[in-house]
């Protein structure tokens, strides 16, 4: 029997300009939770208020009623990141963030936990109102107050912070947890690091050498031990050098007994041939890694420099417009629940649709039917939760969201850059040697990629297939359907399709004939980004599937969702095409299948590309040679 793992409870705070930082901790910890957690019997468990809190009241106004969720005392770790807010006073005067970090470090000087770990955005922004300077100007004076016994850690953009909290929490787990090694009987103790790596205060004089502010594990029973039987080991290996036969001399047979300086220099030098060899073996398996993922780069590269040109080219056009409409999509849902928190009335909530690269920063979003009255609240709650998002008056009860200059850039750079990621994992799974880089220039090409492969033709018509393949999958609510056209879909709504809905076509098969239909909510419940495993394998009837595996976050809100709509249907959606439709029977949480598969071939290619990680967007080959 496996023994149970060790939960480690992790806290985000934050407010609200950082929404997109917040939605990569889960990320990052289900890593984590894959890898060098589950080698140590760990698992790190995201707590967000959004996700873990619930309505009500409590006595202390809101902020009470979040912390009998988050539970700071009980955590072992908390992550605070900030920007350009810092938050919207508590009934006490200091912000949420404030008062759940100020919170943590007062848990941390009675009982030397949790690990606070907080995070400063670098990236530069200019205060559009006064509020915002105001508000920035608290984040700056926060910094300059913090405690003296932590340190925060700078970062300039969400591809920079993602890389350095899976960094930081990857050498937190290794630090305090061995493999093999049973982690401390209890966590109530102090842990072998604390704020940022810096020890607690010395309770006594011997306690004070190495004085340092840096993460240093300190001894525990497994470390003595340890230290121990390398004491042993020593006197040991001296024992060994010393001479053990009598060498006769006439009729007297004298000992010769080494002097006290060249025993001392046999033992250093046998310590000395074990850190060169575990130094060696290190730097080996360092090296591999990172050789296995250049080798197909570099071949590529010196076939170039050799003369011997790719094999196969391509040129792929990043649909960055579908980005903008994700992005619209998630403030949209974020801000009807808003809008009803406080208790704004609107009749509809809904954005256009932008279908070409050149049209991708026209993207809008129309709030229609708020009251004039209610202008103010508006624009406070835009300010407060949508910095990025600009707010304007059309009509008398009508308005406009639309994004900042500023945020149109992030949004595109950040989508290409992170479909150029995506595009380099998955040519390091192919048998076929290639690379794939930033196709130089601006203005129309600043949004294409370029591919070259080199291999076989079966491999190289393989891997174009492999490496375009969008990968987005959503699991959408089914709302009408099927019909056996477009038009017979429209014509079921009076011409006009609802609000908030969309249609979609059914994957063909060759055991159906003609076309089905379905009209699907426009928002997903869960996307492939939110999964964190997928492999295939065949049903009860050996038809072929690929079954995935969702995140701890993802799967709390699915679980939630299918408890509340058993009896409807839900539709699978890969890059755009309906793959698979089923009733919800009982409640689902972090698990699911995508069936009606034709071959093994693709089951086995859609779960790589699942796991790879699917493209933020889709991509378009607009050159082939």
């Amino acid at each position: 029997m496996s023994e149970r793992a060790q939960i480690l409870r992790v806290v985000v705070a934050s407010p609200a300009d950082v929404n997109t930082e917040r939605a990569i901790v889960p990320r990052v910890v289900d890593d984590l939770n894959a890898g060098v957690a589950a080698d140590r019997g760990l698992r790190l468990e995201v707590i967000r208020w959004e996700t873990d809190s619930y309505p009500g009241f409590h006595p202390e106004g809101p902020q009470g009623l979040i912390d009998t969720t988050l539970h700071i005392e009980d955590s072992d770790i908390v992550i605070g990141i900030f920007w350009k807010r810092f938050g919207t006073p508590t009934k006490e005067g200091t912000t949420g963030t404030e008062h759940e970090i100020r919170r943590s470090y007062e848990a941390w000087l009675k009982h030397g936990r949790p690990q606070v770990m907080v995070y400063f955005n670098q990236k530069p922004s200019a205060p559009q109102s006064q509020e915002e300077a105001v508000q920035w100007g608290k984040v700056l004076r926060f910094r300059k107050d913090f405690p003296k016994e932590g340190l925060w850690w700078p970062y300039t953009g969400t591809a920079e912070f993602e890389r350095l909290l899976r960094a930081h929490l990857t050498s937190y787990v290794r630090n305090k947890f061995q493999i093999g090694v049973p982690g401390p009987e209890s966590l109530n103790r102090k842990p072998e690091t604390t704020i940022s790596g810096v020890r607690p205060e010395a309770d006594s004089p011997d306690q004070r050498e190495g004085d340092v502010a840096s993460v240093c594990p300190l001894p525990n029973a497994s470390h003595l031990a340890q230290k121990e039987a390398d004491e042993a080991h020593r006197s040991a290996d001296a024992e060994r050098v010393q001479p053990e036969t009598a060498v006769e001399e006439g009729a007297e047979a004298k000992r010769k007994v080494p002097k006290k300086g060249e025993e001392a220099q046999e033992v250093r030098n046998y310590w000395s041939r074990r850190k060169q060899i575990a130094a060696g073996l290190i730097l080996i398996a360092f090296l591999f890694p990172a050789l296995a993922i250049l080798f197909p780069a570099l071949l590529g590269s010196l076939k170039t420099k050799l003369g011997l040109g790719p094999h196969f080219q391509l040129v792929l056009q990043v649909q960055v417009q579908d980005a903008f409409k994700d992005q619209a999509d998630q403030v949209i849902g974020s801000l009807k629940f808003d809008l009803e928190k406080a208790d704004i009335p609107v009749v509809s909530v809904d954005r256009n649709d932008p279908s070409t690269v050149e049209q991708a920063d026209t993207i809008r979003i129309d709030l229609k039917g708020i009251p004039r009255s209610r202008e103010g609240d508006l624009q406070g709650l835009v300010r407060a939760r949508y910095p990025g998002w600009s707010l304007m008056r059309i009509a008398e009860t009508d308005y406009t969201l639309t994004p900042a200059v500023v945020e149109i850039a992030v949004i595109k750079r950040d989508t290409v850059e992170r479909t150029l990621a995506t595009i380099q994992d998955r040519l390091r799974g192919l048998t076929a040697a290639g690379r794939a880089f930033r196709r130089p220039g601006s203005g129309s090409t600043d949004h294409e990629i370029i591919v070259q492969l080199w291999g076989e033709p079966a491999e190289l018509v393989r891997a174009k297939q492999f490496l375009t393949a969008g990968g987005r999958l959503e699991v959408t609510l089914v709302m009408d359907g099927p019909f056996p056209s477009q038009d017979a879909a429209r014509a079921q709504h009076g011409g006009i399709l609802p609000l908030n809905t969309k249609l979609a076509k059914v994957k063909p098969r060759g055991d159906v004939e003609g076309e089905q239909w379905y009209l699907l909510g426009k928002t997903p419940v869960i996307q492939g980004s939110e999964m964190r495993n997928a492999r295939s394998g065949q049903d009860e009837f050996r038809k072929w599937e690929t079954s995935f595996t969702l995140s701890l976050d993802a799967g709390k809100r699915f679980g939630r969702y299918t408890e509340s709509n058993i009896g409807n249907r839900l539709a699978v959606v890969l890059d755009g095409q309906i793959v698979s439709v089923a009733t919800i029977q009982s409640k689902i949480e972090d698990s699911g299948r995508i069936t009606g598969l034709g071959s093994e071939q693709e089951a086995s290619d859609l779960a790589m590309v699942l796991r790879s990680g699917s493209l933020p967007v889709g991509v378009a080959v607009v050159e082939e040679h």
